[in-house]
């Protein structure tokens, strides 16, 4: 049975729904596509996105990693260690394991490289998720400023959590 409509999630903060929009937009030209964006708040998205069954049609996740390390974002998002957590995929792959812990996490240069490039070969290879955009943002941070959590930055959006900050006083 072929659907006419496919649901499409999201979180309803930020940016997110203009991206959305536009993506399924371009889906619906290009595609033949119809859609029916379904916004929700992060409180509602979040356990549906990190708990089975999830959801049932595609979604827009954001992710942050603590670094620009490619340690730190296949870690979190493409290990069995990660699932519930930031791996809300669920992906797991046995091979992806083994590269990440004996060869990507502990070689550097062409060869780590090379090791990198394998595990987001096979990934992409077995997981539909598709790349909508990429950014590396630098925040600086004056160190009479503190997190109330001991983060300033969201995971999920690499945006500052400004309710979170406080200044120091002394």
């Amino acid at each position: 049975m072929r659907r006419t409509t496919w649901p499409v999630y999201y979180d309803d903060e930020f940016a997110n729904k203009a991206l959305v929009t536009e993506l399924t937009t371009q889906w619906h030209h290009n595609l033949g596509i119809n859609v029916r964006l379904l916004a929700m708040n992060f409180a509602d998205y979040l356990p549906k996105a990190m708990q089975a069954p999830g959801f049932d049609g595609p979604f827009r996740l954001s992710y942050a990693s603590a670094s620009s390390s490619p340690s730190d974002y296949v870690g979190d998002l493409l290990t069995a260690a990660s699932v519930d957590t930031s791996n809300a995929t669920r992906f797991v792959d046995r091979t992806v394991e083994q590269v990440f812990a004996h060869e990507a996490a502990t070689h550097y240069g062409p060869r780590a490289d090379a090791a990198w490039h394998a595990i987001e070969e096979r990934f992409c290879t077995q997981l539909p998720l598709i790349p909508l955009t990429f950014n590396d943002q630098v925040w600086a941070w004056r160190s009479s400023i503190g997190a109330a959590l001991g983060h300033r930055l969201d995971r999920a959006t690499g945006l500052p959590l400004l309710r979170e900050c406080y200044r120091r006083v002394g």
